[in-house]
């Protein structure tokens, strides 16, 4: 699974409420867009021109944590956080205090290096001079200009003069008019959709959308002196597990099924599967994006019958505009 933490990575699922620890007492954040709507001067002891400065200090302790995120710096995001802070994640999972979000955050910087942390405040409320909210959207992209956006609420203590995370939560994402849920994690993978030739080899590869896009199908046509192989490859989400799983077919009557994971500009592949006459079949495959025309696959820990196999590579060009 991926964690955003204030935009490190987008998931849909409902959360169930949580509280925030502060200083000296638990403030819950509104779960809902109307329990954000009530109230909205509650607990407001700031002259305006009070608010106008703290408001400053926390966008600029939102630019030090874009910054540290973008240097790889984790002390440095660790730093912005109270002691008991907490971090939930789109599937309700709660890490909290130092230690539990040090681990989060130092696989968060892992499987995303290389890409630009960004975010634009909506609103920021204070419940009190020293407890404020925050709703906002954060943007990770990577250095080919590819996006990906979500929204969070944060709330922020003020600590010995200093603005600190002492909360952040993902929020769902707005599931796009007439689309299924499966869309908004698919989409990621979209710029495959087109048809796709083995550079030096005779292999082809098409990808397009299932009918109603809760789908990616992937097809196959491979060609090995006499041999001729079709494989079928339908990828969906599985919300039960929250992940990219696969289901794949082949015209030899092999099948099998695999995960899809994220790191980056590059998808790990982990396959399970067996050949027409039972034997199982293993591999860790991966599809490494180089530009809109271009894709790098390859095949590693190869198994068949647990007897290893040569790795595998191909590089793939499009072979016609992009379609959608």
């Amino acid at each position: 699974m991926r964690h955003r933490l204030l935009g490190l990575v987008v998931l849909l699922v409902t959360v169930a409420g949580v509280g925030v620890l502060t200083a000296h007492q638990r403030v819950p954040i509104p779960e809902t867009k109307e329990q954000l709507a009530v109230n909205p001067g509650q607990g407001l002891r700031l002259s305006p021109e009070a608010v106008r400065a703290e408001t400053k200090a926390i966008s600029e302790a939102g630019n030090a944590f874009s910054q540290a995120f973008n240097k790889g710096d984790l002390e440095a995001l660790l730093s912005l956080w109270s002691t008991e802070g907490e971090y939930v994640s789109e599937n309700g999972k709660v890490y909290q205090g130092k230690a539990q979000l040090r681990a989060v955050l130092k696989n968060a910087l892992s499987t995303t290096r290389g890409q630009k942390h960004s975010f634009q405040i909506n609103k920021i409320r204070f419940l009190k001079p020293d407890v404020a909210q925050e709703e906002g959207i954060v943007t990770l992209t990577t250095s080919e200009g590819e996006s990906e956006s979500g929204r969070y609420v944060a709330l922020w203590l003020k600590i010995d003069g200093k603005w600190l995370l002492g909360s952040v939560r993902d929020l769902p994402e707005t599931i796009e008019e007439g689309k299924p849920l499966a869309y908004t994690h698919l989409r990621q993978l979209s710029w495959l959709i087109g048809d796709w030739q083995e550079k030096g080899g005779d292999a082809t590869l098409t990808v397009r959308w299932s009918t109603g896009q809760a789908f990616l199908l992937m097809d196959w046509t491979i060609k090995r002196g006499e041999q001729l192989y079709q494989v079928h490859q339908r990828v969906g989400w599985d919300a039960a597990n929250q992940r990219l799983q696969a289901w794949i077919y082949d015209s030899s009557g092999g099948y099998g099924d695999a995960v899809w994971e994220r790191q980056g500009n590059t998808w790990t592949v982990v396959n399970e599967g067996q050949y027409p006459n039972g034997k199982p079949a293993r591999s860790l495959n991966t599809w490494k994006f180089i530009n809109q025309d271009t894709v790098h696959w390859s095949a590693t820990a190869r198994t068949v019958d647990d007897i290893p196999l040569p790795d595998a590579e191909a590089t793939y060009v499009r072979k016609a505009g992009r379609r959608e």
